[in-house]
This record gives C-alpha cells, structure tokens and sequence, in this order.
C-alpha cells in the first residue's frame, strides 16, 4: 500500500509526497515566521535532497500562484522537474 502525505502549505500552494516522489502545486509565500519548515508553510530543498522525483506546477503565473524561487531549488535537487 502506498503512503501518501498532504500537506498545506499556504493559500494556493499544496505538497504531496508519495513514496519517494514530491508534487507541489502553486508555491507561492516563501517565508515565514520562525524556522523554515513545511510545518511554518515554507519548503525547505534540503529537506527533499533524497527523494527520487520531485515534480514543481504552477498553474499560472499570478503572484499567489507562481513564485521564481521555485527555479533556484534545482541548483540542491538535480532531480526537479517543472
């Protein structure tokens, strides 16, 4: 049985993780009050450095949907796909 996680993570943007493959769905905030942490809200690539897939959509590029920063994860996760 596969394990699946959803998690969150502010206004539009939501991250599921299946076994070892990541999906997230319109990052948009990318900060937060305290540590970095998807538990703040706030994807953090280091967390992620061992999944096997990670998958990044952004459904259009109004600000609360599409956030630039997505692109600078690929330079700690090779493995990203856009």
């Amino acid at each position: 049985m596969q394990k699946v996680q959803v998690r969150y993570l502010h206004h539009s943007c939501f991250l599921i993780e299946i076994n070892n493959s990541v999906f997230i769905f319109d990052y948009y905030k990318d900060e937060c009050c305290g540590k970095r942490s998807l538990e703040n809200g706030v994807f953090v690539p280091e967390d992620f450095k061992d999944k096997e897939n990670i998958f990044v959509f952004a459904s259009h590029k109004h600000h609360d949907h599409f956030n630039p920063v997505i692109f600078s994860w690929s330079k700690m996760l090779p493995q990203i796909q856009y």
